[in-house]
């Protein structure tokens, strides 16, 4: 078997360098990086791969009939003009058993989620997020007892210079083995960050 090895220096916008080797074997091509790029794209790699440090403070918790909702920071996003969306994230775990548990978005009236700002001004959510899926009316998810899982309300439209939430109300629905109804909470003086 005959092996040609064939050496290709590419300079790509004068800063990164690459060394091609081919190597004619049974027609496989062989590309690999020069030691100087290996570092750079180690790294780069690395950052990707990590799961992004999505810990936030929690800022209020509330437990009914066994099922504990957490809320963290609310923050702003997407600000245009004189409006932002704000994301306000929770963490939902069952104390008691594994459940059903459904949230309700701001288009499901009347368990809509809302949030009320120090002027009197209400405003209902856009959008809920619960585990991997996110709804406008409502997500149903099984929980798994003492187990947290993610969610998010988010309201879009809201004045840029808003920067605290008199009053934010969330609304479930819980079906277990001790208890099958209606769960509301409601948490106090939120600052909106950002």
């Amino acid at each position: 078997m005959k092996k040609i090895a064939l050496v290709l220096v590419l300079l790509l916008g004068g800063v990164a360098s690459w060394s091609m080797y081919a190597v004619l074997n049974n027609w496989d091509l062989i590309f690999k990086p020069n030691s100087s790029n290996i570092a750079a794209q180690t790294e780069k790699d690395s950052r990707q791969d990590r799961p992004k440090n999505t810990q936030t403070k929690t800022v209020a918790s509330q437990s009914q009939k066994g099922i504990q909702i957490s809320l963290q920071e609310c923050e702003s996003l997407d600000q245009l003009e004189d409006k932002k969306t704000v994301r306000c994230p929770f963490l939902v775990t069952s104390q008691k058993e594994d459940v059903k548990f459904q949230i309700y978005g701001g288009n499901y009236y009347p368990k809509f989620v809302r949030f009320i700002d120090a002027f009197g001004n209400e405003y209902l959510s856009n959008q809920i997020e619960l585990g991997s899926n996110s709804n406008n009316s409502y997500i149903q998810k099984r929980l798994i007892r003492d187990i947290p899982l993610k969610g998010a309300v988010i309201f879009e439209q809201v004045p840029v210079n808003l920067k605290q939430i008199k009053a934010i109300e969330l609304y479930g629905q819980l079906d277990s083995t001790y208890f099958d109804g209606r769960l509301q909470y409601q948490f106090r003086d939120l600052k909106v960050d950002g």
